[in-house]
C-alpha cells in the first residue's frame, strides 16, 4: 500500500506541509500543487493514486477537472447549487 502516489493540492503552506510530514512518514511517495490548475497539470504529467484537494482555496475560483476523478463533479455541483442562494 505504501509507496503510492498521492497529489497534494492546497495553497496554505502550513497545511500542506502537515500533510507532506504525516503521508512521507507513512512511506507515501508526495507530489504538491498550490493552486488547482498546477494540480491538474501535475496529475496529467504522473498520474496519482489519490488526490487530496482544498476544495475552499483562496487561489483557485472553481475546481478544475482532473481526469479520472469521481468526487471533483459532485463537488463542484454542490459548490455551485450552495453558490446560488
Amino acid at each position: 500500500m505504501a509507496s503510492e502516489l498521492i497529489l497534494v493540492v492546497e495553497d496554505n503552506d502550513k497545511n500542506r506541509k502537515l500533510v507532506r510530514d504525516v503521508l512521507t512518514f507513512k512511506g507515501y511517495e508526495i507530489i504538491e500543487a498550490e493552486t488547482g490548475e498546477e494540480g491538474v497539470r501535475l496529475a496529467q504529467e504522473r498520474p496519482p493514486s489519490l488526490v487530496l484537494m482544498d476544495i475552499r482555496s483562496r487561489r483557485s475560483a472553481s475546481i478544475p477537472s482532473i481526469p479520472g476523478s469521481r468526487a471533483a463533479p459532485r463537488a463542484t455541483s454542490k459548490m455551485k447549487a450552495t453558490s446560488d442562494h
